[in-house]
């Protein structure tokens, strides 16, 4: 959520848990966010029922995507960003790790 404000979407950021991905266009219309919520897919082939492979191929979208396990195989190392939360010891500090290429 807080990346799609950073980002300029003033409108509210849902989790899309039950209809696996939302999108935010940005209000230039360079850029479509897309928040995936993949924790219900099981297999790419779900993935691309639901339309992700186009989505991912398309210039234009940037793919922030939640529970990618499923389909990690569709990942290209040079251009993912991966993003790893942990809960800290105290159950209220979160620990951000940024990969880059």
């Amino acid at each position: 959520r807080r990346f799609l404000h950073f980002k300029g979407i003033s409108r509210p950021v849902v989790s899309p848990t039950f209809i696996y991905y939302e999108s935010y266009p940005s209000d230039d219309g360079d850029v479509v966010y897309y928040h995936f919520d993949l924790y219900r897919i099981s297999s790419e082939d779900e993935f691309f029922m639901l339309g992700g492979e186009e989505i991912m191929q398309d210039e234009n979208a940037i793919c922030l995507i939640e529970w990618p396990e499923s389909i990690s195989g569709l990942f290209a190392d040079d251009r993912t960003i991966r993003m790893y939360f942990e809960m800290e010891d105290d159950g209220k500090t979160r620990k951000v790790t940024v990969r880059v290429p």
